[in-house]
C-alpha cells in the first residue's frame, strides 16, 4: 500500500466511523476493500479480515489500525540484515 493510498483511507475511514455513536469493526475484504459493521457482525466467512473495533477514533488511531492489518514480508525476503543489538537499538519516540 503507497502512502497515498493509506492517507485517503485513513480520511474516509475516520470521517465515515465519526458519524456512529457505538463501535464499529473495520474489516479487509478480500479485493482489499474498507467496510464497517456492527461488532457482532462475523464476516470471516465472506473472506474478510478484521482490522479492529474502534469508536469514533482519530486519525492517528485510524492509522495504526490500518498499517496493523498490513501483510508484512519475512525478512528474508525483504533482505535485510541487522547488526545491533536489541540493546543499542533507540526508540523512534523520545
Amino acid at each position: 500500500m503507497d502512502v497515498h493510498t493509506l492517507q485517503t483511507e485513513v480520511e474516509q475511514l475516520t470521517a465515515a466511523l465519526a458519524s456512529f455513536c457505538g463501535f464499529r469493526s473495520v474489516w479487509r475484504g478480500p479485493n482489499g476493500e474498507l467496510v464497517h459493521s456492527e461488532p457482532d457482525d462475523e464476516l470471516e466467512r465472506e473472506g474478510y479480515r478484521l482490522l479492529a473495533t474502534l469508536m469514533r477514533p482519530d486519525r492517528d488511531t485510524v492509522t495504526a489500525a490500518l498499517i496493523a492489518g498490513q501483510p508484512m514480508r519475512p525478512r528474508v525476503e525483504l533482505g535485510w540484515e541487522c547488526d545491533a543489538a536489541p540493546a543499542e537499538l533507540v526508540p523512534a519516540h523520545a
